[in-house]
């Protein structure tokens, strides 16, 4: 059977971004390389032809979901530069609705401090990468260092870590509402 010119870096492509989606629904553990597979169009047989362990396809879908989480607040700040309360509720509404493509951060920390070094330098880079954009998206720039965007994300990952936690959907909403506060 012959196969597309670019048909590999495709299938490798379509691989990587299921997993970053279901990695963030389910978290690393929570996810096993058949499913990935599976919701790839794959079989499981094929996953190392493209990948050398479930860490390596973890630290590339992990490096995209944070790109995609920036290209997220990209847009945003072509449209306008927010305040912290601005931004802390846009992030809260965008994590809600479907984590699978929300921000990385609330659902995937836990599972990189537990990893190796190479995921934890990743995820540090990454994480350093979207405060980055965050801080251009906030309408205080003379913020350099960081720090606000710093402490904006930790709040907004920890408020959404909370809620996901909880049962109550009340209670849920009042963390959120408590961080919205905060962000103030």
């Amino acid at each position: 059977m012959r196969y597309l010119p670019n048909q590999k870096k495709t299938t490798h492509e379509r691989v990587v971004s299921e997993a970053s989606r279901m990695f963030r629904e389910r978290g690393y553990r929570g996810t096993g390389v058949g499913a990935v597979m599976k919701a790839g169009g794959m079989t499981a047989g094929g996953f190392y032809a493209h990948f050398s362990s479930k860490e390596s396809l973890f630290l590339e879908s992990l490096s995209m979901a944070f790109r995609d989480f920036r290209k997220r607040l990209r847009a945003g700040a072509r449209r306008r530069s927010a305040s912290p309360d601005e931004l802390i509720r846009d992030y809260f509404d965008a994590q809600i609705e479907d984590p699978g493509a929300g921000c990385p951060i609330p659902a995937l920390a836990a599972d990189a401090a537990r990893s190796s070094s190479a995921v934890r330098k990743t995820f540090e880079r990454e994480l350093q990468e979207t405060a980055a954009a965050l801080a251009a998206r906030l309408v205080d720039a003379r913020d350099e260092s960081g720090g606000t965007a710093l402490a904006l994300l930790a709040l907004g990952a920890g408020g959404v870590l909370l809620s996901r936690a909880v049962e109550n959907r009340e209670f849920a909403n009042s963390i959120l509402e408590a961080c919205r506060r905060r962000a103030t």
